[in-house]
């Protein structure tokens, strides 16, 4: 299973151990490698365990759901990660607050709020206007024999980005943060019929975070810096 390796590094409440979240479909119970024997988290990037070439960054720890299906809750996987390995979330100037943000529970009259991502795909970092309730949505992917496979996302946030595509193929994983470097959720994928032809008007696909740690009994291990928005 291989991937960019971009996600959020999160804490397990009960345990105190710390995991990188990202998305099942890429690594997980929804990846096309799901069933088989391999559980290591590669690297696309020359960037692997510190004084080694080995590109191994972690293994499969867990993921929701953890079989495939139709609908989707989470689309999440915990990455543990190998010795040597250091998780960093640097989006913009620093790392996120630990605080979350419900951006249901405190957007003001369901006007859209300002987020950033920064994933895989150039430029790396994007800014765009997210709409602050939740819909579903159906999204397709592409197996690796070129076919299609299409899963409903019970719960997830649209982004629009600005002055280009807030997202594209290759950027799932990627932790959504707010103008006061609040996490608000984790990038899933595209609702696009071209892959082809993604532009600004391609709306990225965003898991609320909120259903994340709750449902994982996970925390942010970020300092907990004030939100002026929350």
């Amino acid at each position: 299973m291989q991937t960019g390796a971009y996600g959020l590094p999160v804490r397990q409440v009960e345990t105190g151990r710390t995991f990188l979240l990202t998305a099942a479909h890429v690594i997980g119970s929804l990846s096309w490698a799901h069933g088989s024997e391999r559980t290591d988290v590669l690297l696309a990037e020359n960037s692997g365990v510190p004084g080694s070439g080995d590109p191994i960054v972690g293994h499969v720890h867990s993921s929701h759901p953890p079989e495939p299906r139709q609908e989707v809750e989470l689309d999440a996987s915990l990455i543990a990660t190998v010795d040597g390995v250091t998780l960093k979330d640097i989006v913009r100037e620093h790392g996120p607050s630990g605080i979350a943000r419900d951006v249901e529970a405190t957007a003001v009259n369901d006007n859209p709020v300002i987020v950033h991502k920064r994933g895989i795909t150039e430029p790396k970092l994007t800014s765009g206007l997210l709409e602050p309730f939740a819909i579903s949505a159906l999204l397709e992917s592409q197996l690796p024999d070129g076919a299609s496979t299409f899963r409903r996302y019970l719960r997830v946030f649209r982004v629009y980005g600005d002055q280009g595509p807030f997202a594209k193929p290759g950027d799932s994983g990627a932790g959504v943060i707010d103008d006061d470097d609040c996490v608000v959720g984790m990038l899933v994928g595209l609702a696009c019929t071209d892959r082809n032809a993604i532009d600004e008007n391609t709306p990225g696909i965003v898991v609320p975070i909120i259903d994340i740690l709750d449902t994982l009994g996970l925390e942010l291990p970020g300092p907990h810096r004030p939100c002026t928005l929350v």
